[in-house]
């Protein structure tokens, strides 16, 4: 593990080039940044299993009420997200 470990560091990335890649990510006003491109698969693949795991159940009590007020919530977040998107 430790020679992988130095192995991972030999052909790490320069933390100054993280940190300009963070910066641009700031200025752009990006919700996440992801500094080291290399991992895009993986987390589509992670996202993949994530979204796989719902499910449709039977409509119960108070759903009608909670699709409502989840929607608030969401178009309570997607407004910062967009306004930050235009303030580039």
């Amino acid at each position: 593990m430790i020679e992988r470990l130095a192995g991972m560091h030999r052909v790490g990335m320069e933390p100054d080039v993280i940190a300009a890649r963070i910066l641009q990510g700031m200025r752009e006003n990006q919700a996440c940044i992801f500094p080291m491109p290399n991992h895009r698969e993986e987390l589509a693949e992670y996202f993949e299993e994530v979204l796989a795991g719902y499910r449709d159940y039977p409509q119960d009590a108070g759903y009608d009420d909670r699709i409502r007020i989840e929607a608030m919530r969401r178009a309570g977040y997607k407004a910062p997200r967009d306004a930050a998107k235009t303030a580039v």
